[in-house]
């Protein structure tokens, strides 16, 4: 299964991880691991790129975390955004395959 968690502060998601397999077919053929890992990296060069948000990201051979550093630029909540979108993209995703993806947003 993969986890997906949202870390909210003032009820703002400031960062989220994302780890495990979703185990819906196999490893290749994985449909489920594939929209998953192709919306990471979406929200990723978003955060980055587009809205040039400075992001702590860590990368390892099963899990990306995301951590927003600068929470006082112009485009700050714009990135709150983007993330808020993320986790409702993967609640989505949750429901529709259900047993493969589990979604925990902690406040804090």
């Amino acid at each position: 299964m993969i986890t997906v968690r949202f870390g909210r502060t003032d009820g703002k998601v400031k960062s989220v991880s994302v780890s495990g397999h979703a185990e819906h077919s196999n490893h290749g053929q994985d449909i489920v691991c594939a929209g998953v890992s192709s919306a990471v990296q979406m929200v990723v060069n978003g955060l980055v790129e587009i809205l040039k948000l400075e992001c702590d990201v860590q990368k390892s051979k099963n899990k990306v975390e995301v951590l927003l550093k600068d929470l006082h630029c112009e485009n700050t909540e714009a990135g709150h955004m983007f993330l808020e979108a993320f986790r409702l993209h993967m609640e989505l995703l949750s429901r529709e395959y259900e047993g493969t993806i589990n979604v925990i947003v902690t406040e804090g």
